[in-house]
């Protein structure tokens, strides 16, 4: 007898806007921006490179004003994990880690460089 099972394949990649849980929002430290398109990526980097403190989940003109300050050249989007190597490259002072939430925080991708520390959560 011979059984065949499959599955479809579908890469882990940020998008756009998806609701923190609530255990995560109640603490009031992770920003999580309002967009509409599947540059999340884009808008994640920069604003940790341009914190403001009033509305800093709002993707405005001028973050993405900031965010034509960074080299997006051969990145397409939504951003899988493994473009974010591509994107450091493209950025030699930028390093990126990712982190997953299932009821706990774990590690999905920590940079082997040492520029200025990026923590996005997925």
């Amino acid at each position: 007898m011979l059984a065949i099972n499959t599955v479809d394949y579908k890469p882990l990649k940020g998008s756009s806007y998806i609701p923190l849980p609530k255990y995560l929002a109640d603490k009031k430290a992770i920003i999580n921006l309002k967009n509409e398109d599947n540059q999340c990526f884009k808008w994640c980097v920069a604003r940790a490179l341009n914190p403001v403190e009033e509305h800093s989940e709002r993707v405005t003109k001028k973050l993405r004003k900031q965010a034509e300050e960074l080299n997006w050249n051969e990145i397409t989007f939504p951003v899988s994990l493994n473009e974010i190597d591509k994107f450091e490259r493209n950025n030699t002072d930028l390093s990126v880690n990712v982190f997953g939430y299932e009821n706990f925080v774990y590690p999905l991708r920590i940079s082997k460089l040492n520029g200025k520390m990026l923590l996005t959560y997925y």
